[in-house]
């Protein structure tokens, strides 16, 4: 019998890289995810196919799996199998005992978006696996891969969330955010996959003291929480990327590459790649095409409400 979980992929509207040291960030679960499935099979071995979301198989490999360790078959030091090791590691060492549930299956996964759109193929990874093995998904993060977790929580979570990282579990709370201009936002795909492991290196590089920076954009998330009025959105976006760009050093996304655009554009996440939010009462995919970023999503097609 195949068992199958899912997972949402995610993005963070407010608060970046503040989120790790205590911000709330206001975390927006996507419509696209990942998909598990579960089948026995007759051997020891836990057989792994990965699909993308046209269903092109881009990853294979099986493993040997021991009460301590997982080991590929296949022993290239390729980067999937790296975190697929890397993962069952950590289950492993959460709960030993799961050498049992792994031998003798055939996983595959389904994404739902384009792998390399940054909404979330690893933290969906984590947490699909954690539902299959009944594993904490913040601990797994933690012993795998590190990071807030607000990821981890859009991937569990149908609606959107307050996120704020704690020393143990963090703080989610469900909400609600569909404001009435949401026919004015879109989200733009920048062409490259941002290293958010990257970013979250050079913005702990940076010594600042950070509580008013942290303040600030927690009184943002709020008063974004509750807007209804375009205008005063557009404020706060542009209020929220000054102050992350003075707090990381960095220039913002329309000063770099979009100084002529008539609206507002907010980075999200780790900044450099991935996706922005643009804002704009009338349709900005043409200009966005011109510039050669032909990946231009209305709001109400990306994210879950």
């Amino acid at each position: 019998m195949t068992k199958s979980y899912r997972a949402n992929g995610k993005l963070l509207l407010t608060a970046e890289y503040t989120i790790l040291d205590g911000a709330i960030g206001l975390g927006l679960p996507t419509q696209k995810g990942q998909v598990l499935e579960i089948t026995p099979c007759d051997d020891k071995q836990l057989h792994w196919k990965s699909f993308d979301h046209r269903m092109n198989l881009w990853y294979e490999n099986s493993f040997e799996i021991t009460p301590t360790k997982i080991i590929p078959s296949k022993l290239e030091e390729d980067p999937v199998s790296q975190r697929l090791v890397q993962i069952f590691n950590s289950c492993l060492e959460i709960s030993p005992d799961l050498e049992k549930k792994l031998v003798g299956k055939e996983c595959k996964t389904f994404l739902e978006f384009d792998k390399s759109w940054g909404l979330g193929s690893s933290s969906t990874l984590i947490s699909l696996i954690s539902q299959w093995t009944n594993t904490n998904p913040y601990e797994l993060l933690t012993k795998s891969f590190g990071g807030s977790g607000y990821d981890i929580a859009c991937a569990i979570n149908n609606q959107p969330i307050l996120f704020r990282k704690n020393e143990n579990t963090p703080e989610v709370t469900p909400t609600t955010f569909k404001p009435s201009f949401s026919s004015d936002l879109y989200f733009v795909y920048l062409n490259q996959k941002q290293d958010s492991r990257i970013g979250i290196k050079h913005y702990n590089s940076i010594k600042k003291d950070k509580k008013e920076f942290i303040q600030k954009i927690n009184n943002i998330t709020e008063a974004i929480l509750s807007c209804n009025d375009l205008t005063f959105f557009k404020n706060l976006v542009n209020e929220h990327e000054a102050i992350i760009a003075k707090c990381t050093n960095q220039k913002t996304v329309k000063e770099l590459l979009f100084k002529d655009f008539n609206g507002t554009l907010k980075s999200l996440g780790a900044w450099g790649g991935d996706f922005i939010l643009a804002a704009s009462e009338t349709d900005p995919t043409p200009y966005f095409k011109s510039k050669g970023f032909d990946t231009v999503i209305p709001y109400d097609e990306m994210i879950l409400s």
